[in-house]
């Protein structure tokens, strides 16, 4: 991406950005920054049941 066009197309705006892409495909959320492991996990758990905390 040496234009920067998904920067722009999801948003990006720092580095790292996660991207949480549920079963069907979709974006389910996003988290700048670095992320700890218990982050991390809870993220996947949440993606997975498709329920925000």
């Amino acid at each position: 991406d040496t234009n920067a066009d998904l920067f722009d197309a999801y948003g990006v705006f720092s580095y790292p950005t996660t991207f949480m892409i549920d079963k069907d495909g979709n974006v389910f959320g996003y988290a700048s920054g670095q992320l700890s492991e218990d982050t991390m996990r809870s993220i996947i758990e949440q993606t997975m049941k498709g329920q925000r905390k």
